[in-house]
């Protein structure tokens, strides 16, 4: 990348940065600079520093959503599943409009029952699936209503991961799953503001990410008539009680998008892509 190039990024990133900053309520530069420690140290596996600071981050701007989730899916890693719960449903109280909040709350909710199953605690565990599943179907419903549909390819992903893990329903776990490559997220224009550019390229990001993911699930299912073992990570899950799962969000169908490059990555259930 030129020096040019690289200094319009910068310029992007910061306007973006600071148009977040203006409308909050407090002085937002703590705040973030704590938010972009704790981030470092969440990747460097310092998971209870990095809570420090994004309580922190949370302090100085009861607004900052961004860390909120953060947070939750940070509690979540630690398998503390009530403060997870209840940083997650604060900030959707600030943003309830967020369709990205909403899917987290399920991605904490599924990994909470997937716990609880591993353990054999049967009824707990798919409580907490089902109602993985209900904060699903609200931020695939928020989606769709601000027309953000490409944000839908994470939560019809992990509602595929929900009818193939838990239930062994491959059919119904493939169409959500191609479904993700069905969708497609609008490019950056030369006339959008820095921060609509920002959004786009986040949004056509994490949606290559989720559709190499679900192509790595794809290449796994095959062609095999009934669910097959779940790779060795990830233990067999208890079955529901009446073989059921609960009621799933429909899917909108949508034409196939023109093929785009993708990210490489590697699936891991708890290394989600940044949603930010």
């Amino acid at each position: 990348m030129s020096a040019r190039m690289l200094c319009t990024c910068l310029v992007f990133a910061l306007a973006a940065t600071w148009a977040q900053a203006a409308d909050r309520p407090t002085d937002s530069r703590v705040a973030y600079i704590d938010y972009l420690a704790a981030g470092n140290l969440a990747r460097q596996g310092a998971l209870k520093e990095a809570l420090r600071y994004y309580r922190s981050a949370m302090q100085a701007d009861p607004q900052f959503t961004e860390a909120m989730h953060d947070a939750a899916l940070i509690y979540a890693r630690l398998e503390d599943w009530e403060p997870a719960r209840q940083v997650i449903d604060q900030a959707i109280k600030v943003a309830g409009d967020d369709p990205i909040l909403h899917h987290a709350r399920g991605e904490i909710l599924q990994a909470e029952g997937f716990a609880r199953l591993r353990a054999r605690d049967q009824e707990a565990g798919l409580q907490a699936v089902h109602e993985a599943v209900q904060s699903y179907g609200k931020a695939i419903e928020v989606a769709e209503e601000h027309g953000e549909l490409a944000a839908r390819a994470p939560t019809y992903f992990r509602l595929g991961e929900i009818l193939y893990r838990v239930y062994g329903d491959v059919a119904s776990a493939r169409r959500y799953w191609q479904q993700v490559l069905r969708l497609h997220a609008p490019a950056p224009h030369r006339a959008d503001t820095p921060q609509e550019v920002a959004r786009r390229t986040r949004l056509r990001t994490r949606l290559r990410t989720w559709q190499r993911w679900t192509e790595a699930h794809l290449r796994q299912l095959g062609d095999a008539p009934s669910a097959p073992p779940v790779p060795p990570q990830e233990p067999s899950l208890l079955p529901a009680p009446d073989g059921q799962p609960p009621a799933l969000p429909p899917i909108e169908e949508e034409p196939a998008a023109a093929p785009i490059e993708r990210a490489q990555t590697r699936y891991e259930f708890w290394d989600w892509p940044r949603h930010r």
